[in-house]
């Protein structure tokens, strides 16, 4: 029974082998490939490192080329510019000394001229001697004159010496310029408080009269004079905190969101005075109603942050937020008064047409019985009253033009 058994045995054993020797070879041939493929990777990192460092070197070469070439452009403008320098320096050592030339021969006749002052107190001593002497002077007065016509170069000395006398007037003129270009203290407080905003806003620049801006307001709450005043104060103390504090903030605030952030701090500054109309000053809050609430979107208000605020210092943008602001109340304020009084014959509550009516008791002889033009109160006498308004502002400006 052994003797079966041991091929059987033998066949399994050469199995087994041949299993394991084909596992053994599976792994060598796995290891092998990974192998190769970790040496090609290497391969191809060192082919990049190679191709990187070649790239690098390229560029550094031309950085240098670069430079080197730049060096040579300093080095030839710096030669260039001591060229220049040295011609400038030529120029000017020329011109000193043609001045220098020039003053020569001035101080020459200048000193002519004193030995003449000098010379004319002894001939009046001489002249002042007693006659005796007179007959000798006037032998010796003789050859001197001769020599005076022998030489009659030294009369345009003479006569040049006095006409060299404008060099005061030069300083002078020199020093009056000098002095005028000196800032004033006007000019250097205008630098720091820039006024001419406050100017510009009011006459100038008025958002109403000369860019008709805010036109909403202007025809709706004008229909008497103190409601054109409060919305005009309500709407400068928006426009002067607005423009404040985006002035504070122009540097913050991105490019692309500014208009929605405008719109924020102004709704803000227009939420306090809402509030306060409301509590302090309930009549007109009333008489006004809706038009607070849409100082929100006046177009001056955020027009002047756009245009000016967002660019200048705090100090400049409250300036103009004061300004634009009190052309904007002043224009509602005359808007309105002209409205009341056509139109009620009164201004600020105030009877006006009727007093005048009765201290000039002709008026109603020729007029008859004062008669207000109720028209004017209503919406087509806004229009009216700011067509006549606005031509008379501008005939005004182009007589002053």
């Amino acid at each position: 029974m052994d003797e079966k058994k041991t091929p059987e045995i033998k066949e399994e054993f050469k199995e087994e082998v041949k299993a394991g020797a084909e596992d053994v070879k599976a792994e060598v041939e796995a290891k092998a490939e990974e192998v190769k493929a970790e040496a090609e990777a290497k391969v191809e990192a060192e082919t990049k490192v190679k191709e990187v460092k070649t790239g690098a070197e390229e560029k550094v070469a031309e950085a240098k080329t670069e430079v080197n070439a730049a060096e040579e452009k300093v080095e030839s403008k710096l030669t260039e510019a001591k060229e220049a320098t040295k011609v400038v320096e030529e120029k000017v050592e020329a011109k000193v000394e043609a001045k220098a030339e020039t003053k020569a021969p001035v101080k020459q006749e200048e000193k002519k001229a004193e030995v003449k002052a000098e010379a004319k107190p002894a001939e009046k001593k001489a002249e002042a001697k007693p006659a005796e002497k007179k007959t000798e002077v006037k032998a010796e007065a003789k050859p001197a004159e001769k020599k005076s016509v022998e030489k009659p170069a030294e009369k345009p000395a003479e006569t040049k010496a006095p006409a060299k006398k404008p060099a005061p007037k030069k300083a002078a003129a020199k020093a009056e310029e000098v002095e005028e270009k000196k800032p004033s203290v006007w000019a250097k407080i205008q630098e720091v408080i820039p006024l001419k905003n406050v100017k510009n806003g009011l006459i100038d620049e008025n958002p109403i009269f000369v860019q008709v801006l805010g036109m909403c307001p202007t025809l709706a709450v004008t229909t008497s004079g103190k409601n054109g005043l409060g919305m005009g104060l309500a709407t400068t103390v928006v426009l002067m905190l607005s423009n404040l504090v985006i002035s504070f903030l122009r540097n913050v605030i991105p490019d692309k969101v500014r208009i929605p952030a405008f719109i924020v701090v102004i709704a803000s500054f227009v939420t306090v005075v809402d509030l306060l109309l409301q509590g302090f000053v309930p009549s007109l809050y009333a008489s006004l109603g809706l038009f607070i609430p849409l100082i929100v979107v006046n177009c001056v208000i955020l027009g002047r942050a756009e245009a000016y605020a967002s660019k200048n210092k705090p100090v400049a943008s409250l300036l103009d937020g004061l300004g634009m602001g009190l052309g904007f109340a002043l224009a509602l304020t005359i808007l309105g008064s002209v409205r009341e009084i056509l139109g009620a014959g009164s201004v600020f509550g105030v009877k006006v047409m009727e007093g005048i009516f009765k201290i000039l008791p002709f008026f109603e002889s020729i007029f008859g019985p004062y008669q207000p033009i109720s028209i004017m109160i209503l919406a087509p006498g806004a229009f009216i009253a700011l067509g006549i308004i606005l031509a008379i502002f501008n005939k005004i400006r182009s007589k002053e033009a």
